[in-house]
């Protein structure tokens, strides 16, 4: 199974692991570790895994032993032993730990050295292994049936869950990293279809500067917002060493100090409204925005949905409706109200944080024309919405 670096990420490095920085480590005899967004791995990796590495050569290494190889143009996950065989003196890098949320697998191991070598020895070894992983996960799900709690928690609380969330040391790194790549050519079409320079236009959660600066240097004006201290020290940062002048305040846009009708755009990225917790505040919220929208401003609004919950989420949900209809909405969060582990390809799984998933469009046009708007949506995930006619 061929990786992409797009899927490997080296947190260490706050980058994609690429042949060239593969051959650094693997020369420098450097450990690096990996979160790896594939499915299909060999077992026991799976999806979003952090895997630590170790470099090493092909010789010497144990049968069943995991390892990474590189031939120049992408990645593979190999078992010493088994499958493509490894040649003699190819650097590799040694696969030691892996870790996700309840498991923290010791590679080296004398059990998992055991396992890692009856897999390659035993014929069918690798479909029971599977099978037995599946009958485990069943087993996890009739002992906890419900994934998310009915009650997630009080509103304020569940904010501020997501503002610790994108402070991590990981994902404000990761942040840091990807703030020079600029706009998404997507991002380029949509704003430039909806505002001119100079703008002005409103960022809103800008983190560590990504798209804020790239419009700055695109001729706008800009107002970079975020919740996160540490991000919006980035983006000023990020601003000062490239000689761009822009604003980055810290805190919800509500309580900063802007002008009535002062942007002719604002752009609400990817997650934004969806981490906004229940639909009163995320109303409250779009009818913030429209007081700083000029009257024909343009709000740039990205948030999606998913009709596909699942048995186990179709079943929590139901349950909320049923107890908020009959004891209140203190009792029960919202229905798609869940919990995320994952803001970026370099978030810590161990911990949560709030986000609002969507069933419909519909759904999420109720929302805007509750706050006195009008949506226009473009394309999939992709809202322009303006004030009435």
């Amino acid at each position: 199974m061929r990786l992409d670096p797009a899927g490997l990420y080296v947190l260490e490095r706050a980058e994609p692991l690429t042949p060239t920085l593969f051959g650094a480590l693997v020369a420098d005899r450097t450990p690096f570790t990996l979160t790896i967004d594939y499915r299909g791995l060999p077992p026991p990796l799976e999806e979003l895994d952090r895997v630590s590495f170790v470099p090493a050569v092909s010789e010497g290494l144990s049968a069943g032993s995991l390892v990474l190889a590189c031939d120049g143009r992408g990645f593979e996950i190999l078992r010493v032993g088994g499958g493509r065989a490894v040649a003699p003196g190819e650097p590799v890098a040694l696969a030691t730990r892996v870790e996700r949320p309840g498991a923290r697998i010791r590679l080296d191991s004398r059990r998992w050295r055991l396992v890692g070598r009856l897999l390659i020895a035993v014929r069918g070894a690798g479909g029971i292994y599977d099978a037995g992983r599946r009958a485990a996960a069943l087993l996890g799900k009739l002992a906890r049936p419900l994934p998310v709690p009915i009650w997630l928690g009080y509103p304020d609380r569940l904010r501020a869950g997501v503002v610790a969330k994108y402070a991590l040391a990981e994902d404000v790194r990761e942040q840091i990293a990807n703030a020079a790549t600029g706009l998404e050519p997507w991002e380029q079409e949509l704003i430039s279809r909806a505002v001119r320079p100079p703008g002005p236009i409103l960022v809103l959660g800008c983190g560590a500067g990504r798209e804020a600066l790239a419009l700055v240097a695109g001729g706008f004006e800009v107002v970079g917002v975020d919740l996160v201290p540490a991000l919006v020290d980035a983006a000023r940062a990020a601003a000062a060493a490239r000689g761009l002048r822009a604003r980055f305040d810290v805190g919800p846009v509500e309580a900063l100090d802007l002008a009535p009708q002062s942007f002719r755009g604002i752009f609400c990225p990817c997650s934004v409204y969806e981490h906004t917790p229940t639909r009163g505040r995320r109303i409250a919220f779009l009818k913030s925005l429209a007081r700083l929208l000029a009257l024909d401003g343009v709000l740039i609004l990205v948030v999606g949905w998913n009709p596909n919950q699942g048995l186990r989420l179709a079943v929590v949900d139901a349950l909320r409706r049923a107890l908020r209809a009959c004891l209140g909405e203190r009792f029960a969060s919202e229905p798609g109200d869940q919990l995320i582990r994952h803001v970026s390809i370099a978030s810590d799984r161990h911990v949560t944080c709030f986000y609002h998933v969507f069933r419909s469009p519909e759904d999420i046009e109720e929302e805007i024309v509750a706050a006195g708007l009008a949506p226009e949506r473009i394309e999939g995930a992709l809202w322009l919405v303006r004030r009435p006619a």
